[in-house]
């Protein structure tokens, strides 16, 4: 089984070490209760002036995969070139302090 978390980025670096963490967590949560199992995490960029900043020499148990859009799209919370993939999705968008 596959889940893909979806989440856009505006510039949104400040943020990016909690919701590593809170990434990593869950994926771990997931991954221990069995088999076959595989998280990918899929990150929107929508401010192409700025760079998605990492966390450096960090391995992570999941796939990540940044997309950076080349022009500010407005509403990136789902992309469409992932719609339509036989994807499952269960959305949700880290918004910190909510």
């Amino acid at each position: 089984m596959l889940i893909s978390i979806i989440t856009p980025f505006y510039c949104g670096n400040s943020y990016m070490a909690g919701f590593y963490q809170m990434v990593e967590k869950a994926a771990k949560e997931f991954l221990a209760q069995g088999q076959e199992r595989s998280v990918e995490v899929i990150i929107v960029n929508d401010s192409p002036w700025e760079r998605v900043e990492l966390p450096e020499n960090e391995s992570h148990s999941f796939r990540l995969i940044v997309i950076d859009n080349k022009k500010n799209q407005r509403d990136s919370s789902i992309p469409r070139k992932w719609a339509g993939k036989g994807r499952r999705r269960i959305c949700s968008v880290f918004r910190p302090g909510r």
